[in-house]
C-alpha cells in the first residue's frame, strides 16, 4: 500500500528557508503563530512516527508540556506539505522534537497550532503546490482522495490511527487505482524536484 511515508522517502526534506510560500501554508494552519526551526533530539525510548506517545512519555518523566503543530516538509520546486505533529516544550519554553526521524533530520520546521486538538484520530497532511502543473495537482489530489477514502470508512478507533480493519470492495478498487496512478506519477514528480 502506498502511503505518505513512501512519498516522503524520496526527496522530501525540511525547507532550508522560511519563504513566502512556506508562510502561506503556515497561515492556512494558524495565523496567530509563526513557523520556527526546532532541534531534533530523540529520546532513547521514543518511537519513529509516534510523536504523541513520545511527548506524553517525556512529560511524565520530566514535566513540561505538549505543543501541537505541524512539521513542514518540502519537495523542492514541487510542493510543501504540513504533517500534524507534537513536540515537547520545556518548563522554560524551549521546543524540542524528541521523535526520531527515519531520514536523520537534525531539525524540523515547525508551525505551532493553537487551534487544533489531538483526539487520537489520524489527521491528513495539508499540501500546497509550488508550481502550476497538472501532474503535481493530480498527485496532490490523489493523496487527498486516498486519505479521504480511509477516513470515510474508518471503523471507530479499532485499528491503529483509526483506520479501517476492512474496506468495502468499491473503496478497495478505488484505492488500487489511486496507488497505481501515484506509482506512475512518482518518477515524474521526483524529476521535477531535481530541476
Amino acid at each position: 500500500m502506498l502511503d505518505d511515508q513512501k512519498m516522503k522517502d524520496t526527496i522530501i526534506t525540511t525547507p532550508r528557508k522560511i519563504t513566502d510560500r512556506v508562510r502561506q501554508l503556515c497561515n492556512q494552519i494558524d495565523r496567530t503563530q509563526k513557523p520556527r526551526y526546532v532541534a531534533v533530539r530523540p529520546e532513547e525510548y521514543a518511537r519513529e512516527t509516534d510523536c504523541f506517545f513520545n511527548v506524553d512519555e517525556k512529560i511524565q518523566r520530566e514535566g513540561g508540556r505538549r505543543q501541537l503543530g505541524w512539521t513542514i516538509w518540502e519537495m523542492k520546486n514541487v510542493f510543501l506539505e504540513a504533517e500534524f505533529h507534537a513536540v515537547w516544550q520545556s518548563e522554560s519554553g524551549q521546543l524540542v522534537d524528541i521523535t526520531p526521524k527515519k531520514d536523520g533530520e537534525r531539525r524540523i520546521l515547525f508551525q505551532p497550532d493553537s487551534i487544533r486538538t489531538y483526539n487520537r484520530e489520524s489527521v491528513d497532511n495539508i499540501r500546497l503546490a509550488l508550481r502550476n502543473d497538472p501532474e503535481v495537482n493530480e498527485y496532490l489530489h490523489l493523496h487527498e482522495r486516498f486519505r479521504t477514502i480511509l477516513k470515510d470508512h474508518r471503523i471507530g478507533n479499532s485499528a491503529p490511527g483509526g483506520f479501517p480493519v476492512s474496506l468495502p470492495l468499491h473503496a478497495q478498487n478505488e484505492i488500487i487505482l489511486i496507488q497505481k496512478r501515484l506509482l506512475e506519477l512518482q518518477p515524474i514528480i521526483s524529476r521535477m524536484s531535481l530541476r
